[in-house]
């Protein structure tokens, strides 16, 4: 198994998904495995909040082996910032994540891409506007990203697969759940014309919807 993954998931594990402070540590170290190597030193240990430091002392390497295998076994792929496969327009973001979780194909991460979200309660309007917006640029072959959420998130995962083209659903929540459940159909869809992807492994907790 890789081992450069097994420490990112050590990573992603002790300080949380959606984390800034975990790139920035990365850098002050070059590698991951340097960083692994330095958990205990007082350079790591002073940026870090009382929980990350319990969890430095505590996460094993071991669990997180389980959790790549558990992940491999579900067809879940773990994309990690070290990867060259990993997105680079993501890796150009102010607070790249450190892992991503992914079902589908992964290269639709990559190229050209524009997200759509909205109301939840969308209007016809709304809905409209969605079709006449994107379906032409998912026919250019620009891949639609959203938040596989009911009402305008749907219709722009819909107007990508309707004309086509690819897509990619981010969630906020754990990896193996769909949420709204009623879009298990959709998700199938979307994972056999692009990507699903969540910074939160299973059997984790998420972001509350705000």
């Amino acid at each position: 198994m890789n081992d450069s993954r097994i420490m990112w998931l050590w990573l992603h594990n002790v300080m949380g998904p959606c984390n800034e402070k975990s790139i920035e540590l990365v850098r002050q170290y070059d590698y991951i495995e340097a960083l692994y190597e330095k958990r205990q030193s007082a350079d790591i240990l002073k940026v870090l909040s009382p929980q990350e430091f319990k969890n430095a002392r505590t996460v094993r390497l071991d669990d997180c082996r389980a959790l790549a295998e558990e992940c491999d076994a579900l067809g879940i792929r773990i994309l990690c910032y070290g990867d060259e496969e990993y997105p680079e327009m993501l890796r150009n973001t102010r607070v790249p994540p450190a892992v991503l979780f992914c079902t589908g194909d992964v290269k639709t991460l990559t190229g050209t891409a524009i997200a759509g979200v909205g109301a939840r309660l969308a209007t016809k309007y709304g809905r409209d506007a969605v079709k006449k917006i994107f379906s032409p640029v998912a026919r250019a072959g620009i891949t639609l990203v959203s938040g596989l959420a009911a009402g305008i998130d749907s219709e722009v995962h819909r107007a990508a697969l309707e004309n086509g083209g690819k897509t990619v659903a981010v969630l906020g929540n754990e990896i193996t759940r769909t949420y709204p459940s009623t879009h298990a159909g959709l998700r199938e869809e979307i994972e056999a014309h692009g990507c699903v992807v969540s910074e939160y492994a299973p059997h984790t907790g998420s972001q509350r919807y705000m």
